[in-house]
């Protein structure tokens, strides 16, 4: 697991490790392992070298070792730094104590067909009952929130020769959500108001679920570090049991201080399946007291548990997200699966560059049309997607010229000898990062400027302008039909002998 984790990315190999010294420390001096402590810490460490040997070989014998450990050294710095984020549970006092909710209808996705007007569409969703969420894109396909679920409604959507696919409607029985257990509960709640019963609208919402679970992360360890301090049990499982516990909390610290850091809406899921361990294990241990503490420990172990699983559905949006992918029930999941299984045997250039996409993903398309396979692409901005759906590998080394990323004068002259090795005809520069490329990379800019040219700018339908530059010396074989240069002879529609 070490090794694994090294190889991920290296600091989590640091994590792991330090989680495993401290738990075999921890396990001899409580008594638990009999072997000398010496011994299995040289034991670890011996396996872990062993199993990342190759890599370690591969980057000796790559000729830059020094560059590679210069560069981890300038990264350490942050190392040291410690984050401890404090979003505020609101309280709002003007709400009643309890209340009856409106009924939350499920949202569903509309893909409409290619001969449906803009206004047709708008007349359509209001004959529907629909509320657009998000408008329709290059795929046409839209997403709603239903004001009905009335199945003779659903019949007219699916039905409609207006409307291409759905998704979150289930085309056999015209069911949305699309299980009868959902439905059901549903018109419940519709017709029931004391199924909509809320209770502490004020504390009890969504908006206070990131900073619960922050506040429950940060006090979980802290709780594991309380039960071994307070209690000592004589039972030599349960005292392993503790020790165990014990060091996976100041993993779970160390987790949380340098994965979350100061990015909580996106990275508290990384450290989650560590702090639901403990927590399960704390609110365990809270419920076999067998004092008068018991009284008010197991109260509040149910508590926690109901507020953090409600939370964790809620900051994750679970419900709604399994509602976005169509899944509602066992019949509903198999379908989803089968669909998302066909989804992976298409190209990502397929999915998400279709014939006729615009913007980037037009020019992604253009790129895989137009360029060879041996060849490769340089995109400057973070768009590093344009490889994948491209189909094409980076250039110079980097997926992605941004945020001064490997922009030492170093990184930089090791990127120009890869860059003069390769075939790159073609450089994607987003306007918006041109300036920012221009400081944090002179030399790759000097480069670009002495052998490429700018054959065109725009934003190509979409909404981010972008640079095109095309190698000096590298005359085009065709050109598309957007007057693209093309350096390949595709056999694709649209391309024309070049003029």
């Amino acid at each position: 697991m070490t090794a694994i984790s090294f190889l991920f990315r290296h600091d989590h190999g640091v994590y792991v490790g330090v989680y495993m010294s401290l738990s075999l420390i921890a396990l001899h001096l409580g008594g638990s392992r009999s072997a000398p402590l010496a011994r299995s810490l040289r034991e670890y460490a011996a396996l872990s070298l062993l199993m990342i040997s190759p890599w370690v070989a591969w980057v000796a014998l790559s000729g830059h070792a020094g560059q590679y450990v210069d560069f981890l050294v300038g990264r350490s710095d942050s190392m040291a730094e410690t984050y401890l984020p404090h979003p505020r549970l609101s309280f709002d006092t003007s709400q009643p104590l309890i209340t009856i909710g409106q009924t939350t209808f499920p949202d569903v996705k509309l893909r409409w067909t290619a001969s449906v007007a803009p206004e047709q569409r708008r007349a359509l969703e209001s004959t529907f009952g629909m509320i657009p969420i998000e408008e329709p894109g290059i795929d046409r396909t839209g997403r709603y929130r239903l004001t009905t679920v009335d199945r003779r409604t659903m019949q007219t959507v699916v039905e409609h020769p207006a409307v291409e696919d759905t998704q979150g409607i289930d085309r056999r029985t015209f069911l949305a959500p699309a299980s009868w257990t959902a439905w059901l509960w549903l018109k419940l709640s519709e017709h029931m108001p004391l199924v909509r019963l809320r209770v502490l609208p004020g504390f009890i919402h969504s908006g206070n679920a990131m900073a619960w679970l922050n506040y429950v992360f940060l006090g979980i360890p802290i709780a594991v570090l309380l039960a071994w301090i307070l209690a000592s049990p004589r039972d030599p499982v349960e005292r392993t049991n503790r020790i165990v516990m014990t060091t996976t909390a100041i993993l779970a610290v160390i987790l949380y201080q340098r994965l979350v850091r100061e990015s909580l809406d996106s990275r508290l899921g990384d450290v989650a399946h560590v702090e639901a361990i403990l927590l399960a294990w704390v609110a365990w241990q809270a419920w076999k007291v067998r004092t008068p503490a018991a009284a008010v420990l197991r109260p509040v172990a149910v508590i926690v548990l109901v507020f953090t699983l409600g939370s964790a559905v809620a900051f994750g949006g679970s419900i709604r997200r399994l509602a976005d992918a169509g899944v509602a029930g066992p019949a509903t999941a198999i379908r989803r699966a089968a669909d998302v299984a066909d989804r992976y045997r298409q190209t990502p250039l397929d999915i998400y560059a279709p014939p006729g996409a615009t913007g980037l993903p037009g020019l992604s398309r253009w790129l895989n049309a137009c360029t060879r396979d041996s060849d490769r692409i340089v995109v400057v901005g973070f768009e590093p997607q344009i490889h994948v759906v491209a189909d094409r590998s980076f250039g110079g080394g980097l997926a992605f010229y941004d945020t001064s990323w490997s922009s030492s004068d170093a990184d930089q002259r090791l990127v120009l000898a890869r860059w003069s090795a390769q075939n790159v005809p073609v450089v994607l520069a987003l306007n918006s990062e041109w300036n920012a490329f221009s400081r944090d990379y002179p030399l790759v800019r000097a480069f670009l400027d002495e052998r490429y040219r700018v054959w065109a700018e725009s934003e190509f339908g979409g909404t981010k302008a972008v640079k095109i530059f095309v190698r000096a010396d590298h005359p085009a074989e065709g050109r598309s039909s957007d007057g693209l240069p093309c350096f390949a002879q595709v056999p694709a529609d649209g391309v024309a002998p070049a003029r």
